[in-house]
Formats: structure tokens, sequence, C-alpha cells
């Protein structure tokens, strides 16, 4: 299994604290007895895809071609190679080459450990990561090889919680009150408040522990040479929109990690090419749209269950700048929300990008356990078919705001230049044009993603379809990050002191019965007076060549750490 011969590297660990606690509910008295259990993470339990049994042998060598770029990773997308100010998702694809702190389970998303090999908790609000003894970093200038240190631990932490709008980060870090190096080979975080989330915020893929001198070369974090970590693979060359190549770190510090020789990213215009380059054995794994998911499904003959994945991301995450006119009227924001086909959504724009989905509301579809229900947020007005009475109701909210007909509401909806963003945006466009018959007027502008970072760190945009991705699946990463006020990829400048009480009181509650009573609060509070909305949810799915080995099924796009352990069958 994937996650298993690594997990017996660090053996003899327990539950995490989370785990624990989620596990038995514990009242006061547990807690306090709780905080005293040292803690490590445990292995995802996943069947890999590709042939052979889980149990063999892995075996070294071989390259394995990804299908990457817009189709499927954000390495060769034109974005800085720096983590900290870039969305999780965006970050994912760099754990090729960079490693964090703690790390997630693919599957189970259980806290495990990486570059801190175990860690305990003493109180409420401190924790000890204790480190990997004589970690490298790869052997690139500037660092050449050295020794990693604790120091390179507090200097990342310590610059990623920067608090700078363009670092996607900060939030994960806001409850953190001191990071500090006990010794020389221990980090403590002292947190302000109980914090329930603190372990899986740690994990987050752009949480990254970096190299200063790296940054201080290459201030402008573009191109091979400043792609510099303690990761697998250490990349040689990268070309924006056509590839990346990558070999295997001799020195890695997972003994016998990887066994790949060499993995590859590889630009697709669209995922029908690179579906013909897949049938051609010319890529190992791909992730597949609504079309080619249904050839990759029948090809696999009868028993096959397609292990789809709950996506941790929000694809289609729709919202105004409620700082700029005309959406900083929250009578229009609600008119927009209401004039909104989700059924559509998902028939068609999931159905084709995906080829499965679901109606989106507050959360992805990761945190289901947490979020309402699909008949729940069907007795809602936005979610109820068929759409008369929302469509009587957005066009009196509009009424009031002073558009209609005579005076279309007009404005520039921003969105990804790939196919998902093009379509969500004419799709959206055509409903809003219809339902509102034409008192809703709006503009298409598409971006490049590098562009789409600057539009949104500088909030220079006016309603946008956005790609979120805030953290694995902890519910305060998402609320923190991206409904609170202030919050680093809360770009739509939500404002509301009411909710951002009750996201800070739901974060110290450790029960998860009463922190999810205290959590559907919220998603009801954000129903009735927030701003976004989500189009459609979105599950995925990937093609992998019978060769490919330990392989866990990712949950977006290229997730590298998975090919730490993924092995090619010769």
């Amino acid at each position: 299994m994937a996650g298993q011969s690594w997990g017996r590297s660090f053996a003899a660990r327990s539950l995490t604290r989370r785990r624990l606690l989620a596990g038995a509910g514990v009242g006061a008295a547990a807690l306090a007895a709780a905080c005293k259990i040292k803690s490590g993470g445990s292995s995802g339990t996943s069947a890999p895809q590709g042939s052979g049994s889980a149990a063999a042998k892995p075996k070294s060598g071989g390259t394995l071609n990804y299908a990457g770029g817009v189709l499927g990773s954000f390495d060769i997308q034109g974005r800085t190679f720096d983590p900290h100010i870039q969305t999780q998702s965006g970050a994912r694809s760099y754990t090729l080459f960079y490693d964090r702190l703690l790390a997630y389970d693919l599957v189970s998303w259980q806290v495990q450990p990486s570059l801190a090999q175990k860690w305990e908790q003493p109180s409420q609000t401190e924790y000890l990561f204790h480190l990997v003894p004589n970690v490298k970093w790869q052997n690139k200038p500037p660092v050449n090889g050295r020794l990693m240190t604790t120091d390179d631990v507090l200097w990342s932490l310590e610059r990623a919680r920067t608090d700078d709008p363009k670092f996607s980060s900060r939030s994960l870090l806001q409850s953190v009150d001191k990071i500090e190096a006990p010794d020389s080979s221990t980090i403590r975080i002292t947190t302000k408040v109980p914090d329930a989330g603190t372990l899986n915020k740690l994990s987050t893929d752009n949480l990254a522990v970096l190299s200063k001198e790296t940054f201080e070369k290459y201030p402008k974090m573009s191109g091979a040479d400043a792609a510099v970590g303690t990761g697998p693979f250490i990349m040689k060359s990268e070309e924006d929109n056509v590839g990346a190549n990558y070999v295997r770190n001799p020195d890695y510090w997972i003994p016998g990690e990887p066994y790949l020789d060499a993995f590859r990213t590889v630009n697709f215009p669209d995922a029908q090419t690179a579906w013909g380059a897949f049938l051609a054995n010319q890529i190992d794994v791909m992730v597949l749209n609504g079309p080619t998911a249904k050839d990759y499904i029948a090809k696999q003959g009868a028993g096959f269950t397609a292990p789809w994945g709950a996506d941790d991301t929000i694809g289609n995450f729709l919202y105004p700048n409620t700082k700029i006119k005309p959406l900083d009227d929250a009578r229009v924001t609600r008119a927009l929300r209401l004039l909104i086909d989700h059924d559509e959504w998902v028939n068609v724009y999931a159905g084709d990008q995906n080829g499965k989905g679901g109606i989106g509301g507050v959360f992805p579809p990761v945190l289901a356990a947490w979020d309402l229900t699909e008949q729940e947020y069907r007795t809602h007005l936005e979610w109820k078919t068929p759409k008369d009475d929302a469509v009587k109701e957005a066009m009196s909210l509009l009424t009031a705001a002073g558009y209609g007909k005579d005076k279309p509401l007009k404005f520039t909806h921003v969105a990804n230049d790939n196919p998902g963003g093009q379509q969500g945006t004419q799709l959206l466009q055509a409903q809003w044009k219809k339902l509102s018959q034409g008192a809703v007027d709006v503009d298409i502008k598409l971006l490049s993603q590098n562009e789409i970072d600057a539009s949104r760190a500088t909030r220079s945009f006016q309603y946008g379809q956005f790609g979120t991705s805030a953290g694995p699946s902890e519910p305060d990463i998402w609320l923190s990050a991206v409904y609170h006020s202030g919050a680093s990829q809360n770009f739509m400048g939500l404002s509301d002191s009411k909710l951002d009480d009750m996201i800070d009181k739901q974060r110290t509650i450790f029960d998860d019965k009463q922190r999810k009573a205290a959590i559907r609060d919220i998603v009801l509070y954000l129903i009735d007076n927030g701003p976004s909305t989500i189009g459609a949810t979105l599950f995925y799915l990937h093609a992998v060549q019978p060769r490919v080995q330990a392989y866990q099924p990712e949950t977006h796009y290229l997730n590298g750490r998975d090919f730490s352990w993924v092995w090619l069958q010769q």
C-alpha cells in the first residue's frame, strides 16, 4: 500500500489527539488526559489502482508521465513556485519537491508525520513537534544539499503568516501566538486559544518548509532553478504550458523513496487530446472529464468501481467583489444567487467537466459530513425547483436596487481561460440573462492563471468564477480562510461581525457533535446572508495505466506526495 510502507518508517504511532477526540466525544476530564497523549498519523486504506497486488514489493526505476498543466497540475501554468502565496490546490503539485511539517493521508485525510516525525500536546494550546533527523536540502544552489534546520522551519512558518494580502497561507496560522525552537530538533507552536483544527492546518500543502537563501537568490521564484526543497523529486527543467521534468532525489530522507527514476508533467490543450495520448500509452495518469471518464469506465469491464474523489477544492466558487459597485449592494448579490440554476450547473457543467457533481452551497464535497444534505439545501429558495419563486424574489430585489429591463445591471464576470472557466462563465451569463429577462447583462473576461492570481490578490475584479482551495478536510480551514473578515482567501470582501464571532467560537469546540451543530448554524447564516455560492460541487476520476502501482486516487489535480511511493511494474 502506498502509505503503509512509508508508515513503517515511523512505527508504533497512536491515534492523533484530534482523531481521539472525534471518536470518543470526550468531555473536559478526558480532554485534559488526552492532552498528554503522544500523537502521530496513520496510513489510509484504499486499494491502489493499476495491476498487481497491494502487497507486492516495490521496484525502483522508470519514468512516469502525467497529463499536467491546464489539465492536471499547476507546475507549468506560469505560477510562482512560492507556495505561501498559493491556494492549497496551487501548491499541491509542488509537493513533488517541497515538504511540510505535517502531511495528510490522501484517502482518509488523517494527519500524518512528515518533517515532524512525531508530536505531542502538553496543553490545549501547546504543540511540540520533533523533527526527522538529518534531512537534507536538494543538492542544488544555493543550498547545495546542506542539512535542514529548525531555523528553516521557523523562517518558513513566520513567513507564511505574513500579514500581506498576497499570502494565501496566513489564515491557516491566525490562531498561532508563538513559534519557537527549544532545541535543534524541536519546534514548539503555541496558539492564542484552543483550536480544534491546528494539526490539520499545519498539514496543508502550501505550508511548505523553504530555504531563505533560495528566496534571496530567486525573488520571483520562477523557473526550475528556484524550485528547491527537501522533497522526493528534483525539478530539472520547466517550460510554462509545455512540460516539466523531474528526477529522483538521491538524498531524500525517507529511505528507498521515491521509487521512480523520473517524473514528467506534460501540458495538453484539452482532455480529449490527453485521452488519445493515454490510449497510446504515452501518458500514465490523467484527470478525466465527462466524456473521457465515461470511456475509461467502460473500458475497465464488469466489476469495476470508479474511485471518484470528493473534491477538496471549489472549482466554480461564484462570488462578487462586495467592495466595488454595483456589487456592494446586498440586494444585488442576493438576487444574483437566486438567479442561478444549480441543477443545470450539475447536469451541464459538472457532467461535462468532470463526469460527476452535486449541487453546491458553502463547502466543497469533501466536507459533506459538516455540510447540509442536498435535501436540506433544496428547502431553501436558491435551490428550490422550479425556479419561479426564486426568480420572483430576485426581480423584486433588483427593482428595489434600481435595476430592470430598461436599466439592466451591468458588470464584468471574470474567470480562468481554461475550458471550465469558459463554460462556466457562458452558462452563468445565459442563466442570468434568461431568468432575469434581460435585467442582468454581464460581460465576460477570461484570464490566465497568473492573471487570476493577481486579480484576486489586488481585488481588481467585479464578479468572479474562481477555483478556491483552502486546505484538507477541516471545516475551520474553510471558514477562517474564506468566509471570515479579512481572511487570506476572502477575496469577495465579506465582512460580517456576527459571522466572525460564530466562526471564532466553533474552532474552540473539540466535541464533534457540538461543533457540527455550531457549523450548521454558520451554514444556515451564510445561506441567508452570504454573497457567494457554488455552482456545482465536483468529483474527480483519474485514468491510470495498469503498470502504475500503489497509486492513491487524487481528489483534484496532481498531488506530488502521491508519487514518492508510486512504482512502475516494468
